[in-house]
């Protein structure tokens, strides 16, 4: 099985998409401790948005490499790029590629960091998603490739156990 069968991406993509599930609930209980700790609060939230874009970032690029387009695929990778990259400011040395980020996120290139943590949702730049947005998506990715493990299992491609 080739590393971009469908099936075998399938199975690739679900560990992310239950990981981006609990990183959201993750968020919720972050976004939460922020009213009692501002401090701790604010960290927690940074690295559990980070980690939510990890896997949304690679389930985006598991589902292109099969031709899954979604209109948010490339917005998970710019902010999972922004904040593991862009942040730091030592990985990413392509000022291009950070200048393109920050226009398309409409992050004020004075600043280094221009993050917002609401209840429902997460600001970037001037960039507001929504939790019922990824969760939407998560729900979306879930489907397809629900409907491509399926048609593995009856081609053959997988077995069930």
């Amino acid at each position: 099985m080739s590393m971009k069968d469908p099936s075998m991406i399938a199975l690739l993509v679900k560990p992310f998409v239950i990981g981006a599930k609990l990183q959201i609930k993750r968020y919720e209980q972050a976004r939460v401790l922020c009213e009692e700790d501002a401090i701790l609060g604010t960290n927690l939230c940074m690295h559990e948005v980070s980690a939510l874009f990890e896997d949304l970032a690679t389930i985006a690029y598991y589902l292109k490499v099969i031709d899954l387009s979604h209109p948010n695929h490339d917005l998970w990778i710019d902010v999972r790029h922004h904040l593991r990259h862009d942040l730091r400011e030592e990985l990413d040395k392509d000022e291009a590629k950070k200048s393109g980020r920050a226009k398309r996120l409409k992050i004020n290139q004075n600043l280094q960091m221009d993050l917002g943590f609401k209840e429902d949702s997460i600001k970037v730049g001037d960039t507001v998603i929504k939790l019922t947005e990824v969760t939407s998506y998560l729900d979306w990715a879930s489907r397809e490739v629900g409907k491509i493990f399926k048609k593995g299992v009856e081609q053959g491609r997988i077995k069930p156990s």
